[in-house]
């Protein structure tokens, strides 16, 4: 059981990794549609322009309560 819960950190900073990289990820979205948007005056493109940045916000709120739970 010890060494169940000797890798629970390592578990820990791993998830958080994958959210600090989904987080890059979606913020290159953003800008990417903002761009995009802005260059072939898409309101659609803009709209989602709009939308895309709650995906990048739940990222750092995901990364809060990451730790082990037993």
């Amino acid at each position: 059981m010890s060494g169940a819960r000797a890798s629970l950190p390592y578990r820990a900073a791993a998830i958080r990794r994958v959210f600090l990289g989904l987080l890059a990820a979606n913020v290159a979205v953003v800008a990417a549609t903002v761009v995009i948007g802005v260059r072939t005056e898409s309101l659609t493109v803009l709209g989602d322009a709009v939308h895309s940045p709650v995906d990048a916000l739940n990222n750092p709120f995901s990364m809060i309560r990451v730790e082990p739970c037993c």
